[in-house]
């Protein structure tokens, strides 16, 4: 048990002290996970089924999304639970995915003259001054921009464009919607669950009525449970027999526990700890981030690294592929190596606000690229110095603390992990260019490496002038 993070104040449902299994996996107290770690859960029937099940070779994914906001108040929050589901849609590339949702708007389908009526009648209510019964148009406004909040995150906007692509009409069609009767039929068979929606220790919670969990069927390998203090449930859903649960010892937090969750899909590359264990310590990276830039409480986001617990057999993958990078370029200035990184961001303007199509993470709605390498082993950082260009556009910022900061941490062999963050908008301006020069000292080092043919080309710096052995 560890100190609740969040002062919940007198809407406290979890108490002072939340569980976690993270002081077991962290090693040099830097509060980052070293080690992978998970919790086999059950008696011993369902603790060998979690050991030796095996998934699907094709792989499925049942993604459930609801609203975690009032109609009232979607419009002013934008939907989060639903739009991070989507991101969820998105990390699961190589599954073949199937979506159940809330449904709140007003049609199953959209053709393109809807939508452009639509997009017409948000802007004549915001352009139109006659305001004589003022409550009556703010009424309307939120009402039509409710509907357009609809029209993102519950309708297959994938397929419709890809109807384009094919020469067929565009066409907007509606998800399933999530009912009984759906989700019962669609959790058949399918490999991966992100279960995007509420419920409790016996029961989960439809949009207008509640199923018992002991009545469903056999639920997926690896069921995600996204609502609060959902470890209670535990003992209802090893009944259906998932292989691995990621579930949550605390309340949950809207927009932030939407957010961190759809992270445990992120490069689902791996042994299931392994990547609930990176998205940890990604989420605590990002923890870090919002505490520089935002002006808001970053502490549900440290609640999550906390409460979310894996309970599985650790070692079980679902969607294993390598990752290939280019390792840059290091340089020795005199005693000392150096590295720098480049990042080059890609926008549009658009009616006065920046577009980047290749961020790497949001933290609310300001842009951040993020770059990952790792020093050798007993590097020691001397500096890491930042420039950067800028291009006045006269565009619409967020107010935000820096531009440019970096986290390190050791991994359990002594090297060093460096992550370098920017932010590309200041003020009325856009960073067209940053660069981040990382200076160090290190014993041994490869200052590059390339591929000719067959044949492995290496630079080998010592600070020692002796042998450098290597396993290739």
């Amino acid at each position: 048990l560890i100190d609740d993070p969040v002062d919940d104040g007198l809407l406290d449902e979890d108490g002072n002290k939340i569980k976690t299994d993270n002081p077991y996996a962290d090693i040099n107290n830097d509060h980052y996970l070293d080690f992978s770690i998970s919790r086999l859960e059950g008696d011993a029937e369902k603790t060998s089924h979690q050991i030796y099940g095996k998934p699907n070779q094709n792989k499925k994914a049942l993604i459930i999304s609801v609203y975690d906001t009032l109609p009232a108040l979607d419009a002013f929050y934008a939907a989060p639970l639903m739009k991070n589901s989507m991101a969820i849609d998105g990390h699961l590339k190589e599954f073949t995915t199937t979506r159940l949702v809330e449904r709140r708007s007003s049609k199953y389908q959209y053709s393109y003259d809807d939508v452009k009526s639509l997009a017409i009648q948000i802007k004549d209510l915001i352009k139109d001054g006659d305001y004589k019964d003022f409550f009556g148009q703010i009424k309307i406004l939120f009402s039509t921009m409710n509907e357009a909040i609809y029209l993102l995150v519950e309708f297959d906007w994938f397929n419709a464009f890809r109807d384009i692509l094919s020469g067929n009409p565009f066409v907007l069609k509606h998800y399933p919607v999530y009912n009984e009767e759906n989700l019962i039929n669609e959790v058949k068979g399918k490999d991966v669950l992100a279960y995007m929606a509420f419920g409790n220790s016996t029961h989960w919670f439809l949009p207008n009525n509640s199923i018992k969990i002991s009545s469903l069927p056999l639920l997926p390998s690896y069921t995600f449970l996204y609502y609060s203090k959902s470890y209670e449930s535990l003992p209802e859903i090893m009944k259906k027999y998932p292989i691995s649960v990621m579930a949550s010892t605390s309340s949950v937090y809207m927009p932030q526990s939407s957010y961190s969750s759809q992270m445990f899909f992120e490069n689902f590359n791996g042994e299931i700890a392994y990547v609930a264990r990176n998205a940890k310590n990604n989420l605590l990276s990002f923890y870090k981030t919002f505490k520089n830039i935002s002006f808001y409480d970053p502490q549900p986001y440290l609640k999550e690294f906390y409460s979310r617990t894996l309970y599985s057999e650790p070692t079980k993958i679902f969607d294993p592929y390598m990752q290939l990078e280019q390792s840059p370029n290091v340089a020795v200035n005199q005693s000392y190596l150096q590295t720098e990184i480049k990042i080059t961001p890609r926008y549009a303007i658009v009616s006065g606000n920046a577009y980047f199509y290749d961020v790497d993470e949001f933290a609310e709605d300001i842009p951040i690229y993020k770059r990952t390498i790792i020093l050798p082993e007993d590097a020691e950082i001397i500096d890491v110095i930042f420039s950067s260009k800028e291009t006045y556009a006269n565009i619409s910022a967020p107010q935000i603390r820096t531009n440019f900061w970096y986290n390190s941490r050791k991994l359990l062999d002594n090297r060093t992990i460096v992550e370098i963050f920017f932010v590309p908008i200041r003020s009325n301006s856009i960073l067209t260019e940053a660069t981040a020069r990382i200076i160090y000292k290190a014993d041994t080092e490869i200052t590059y490496a390339k591929v000719e043919n067959t044949k492995l080309f290496f630079g080998v710096y010592s600070s020692n002038a002796g042998e450098a052995n290597a396993t290739i």
